[in-house]
């Protein structure tokens, strides 16, 4: 096009001071939501209900596998927002940001996927009782440690610092069938005579590994590793 217009084209130096506009991509701030599990972690729960074959919100900086999708353009991602991407055909990671947990489980629940996902223990959100509902195996509680979350840069989660972040790992499935199959499995909470009976979802999340209760059976916790 250059030659047929008769254009000449010559390269210039230019700082990057002065070249704040073109340049602002590549050095823009790490977003709050920017976060990694800890790689260790997220070995140990790939292991119990892997192999997860992709990675639904990640980036180059901190995706667990080599495939993943990103939410802003990556030429290293497979696809771009993964409320666009098909994910019932994958056994998919997702770690989002915390915003996201309940669109998460509509969408999961709309593609009858099945979805590793990792999600703050906090019972008081809308979206617990359905993900309770959900799960196709006891959640994994993640033990708290000052690194089991990593940003790019290298600094601590504010909330891991005040000891106020408690993460899980779910296994859950939009088909029914798998979820009364899971439900079945368990046995109903004991509860002591003449107390009334746990409602739908009264949930008590806490040291003593009670993932919550859903239609009279309680949900507990597992540890991430097994005891020795």
């Amino acid at each position: 096009m250059c030659l047929a217009k008769g254009f000449m084209i010559t390269a210039e130096y230019l700082p990057g001071s002065q070249n704040q506009l073109a340049d602002a991509l590549s050095r823009r701030n790490p977003e709050s939501s920017d976060w990694q599990l800890n790689p260790q972690i997220f070995r140990a729960i790939d292991s119990r209900w892997g192999p997860c074959t992709i990675d639904l919100f990640a980036s180059r900086t901190n995706c667990q596998l080599a495939r993943y999708v990103s939410w802003k353009a990556d030429p290293q991602a497979v696809a771009t927002d993964a409320f666009l991407f098909p994910w019932q055909e994958e056994r998919a990671y997702a770690f989002p940001p915390f915003c996201l947990v309940g669109r998460c489980l509509s969408q999961t629940q709309k593609q009858k996927a099945t979805l590793v996902l990792i999600a703050p223990v906090w019972s008081g959100q809308p979206w617990y009782a359905q993900l309770l509902t959900m799960a196709i195996a006891l959640p994994i509680l993640i033990p708290q440690s000052h690194d089991m979350l990593r940003s790019p840069t290298g600094r601590s989660h504010p909330l891991l610092e005040t000891g106020s972040l408690q993460l899980a790992a779910w296994l859950i499935s939009g088909d029914a069938a798998k979820q009364q199959a899971f439900q079945r499995r368990h046995w109903p909470s004991s509860r002591n005579l003449g107390e009334e009976v746990r409602g739908l979802c009264t949930t008590a999340p806490g040291k003593h590994g009670a993932a919550g209760v859903l239609n009279g059976r309680m949900i507990h916790f597992t540890p991430l590793w097994q005891p020795c």
